[in-house]
């Protein structure tokens, strides 16, 4: 995988993306964020994904979020 593809890679998986510390900071981030509220119940999540680019095809930002999963809500 050259430099260019791997920078540009969308992870499948928490596993793929703890590869990365672009992701991981970008976990950190959504994690801080976010803060269980008392007394509520809690919901399933799942991490999703993506790389938001510049008009000219460069990398702009690695954006990853908690999801709800569907079914659990």
């Amino acid at each position: 995988m050259n430099k260019q593809s791997q920078d540009s890679y969308e992870p499948q998986s928490f596993q793929e993306a703890a590869r990365d510390e672009k992701w991981i900071e970008e976990m950190n981030e959504e994690i801080m964020m976010i803060e269980k509220p008392k007394g509520k119940d809690t919901v399933d999540v799942k991490w999703v994904y993506k790389i938001k680019y510049n008009e000219d095809g460069s990398i702009k930002k690695y954006k990853a979020r908690l999801a709800a999963k569907s079914y659990s809500q």
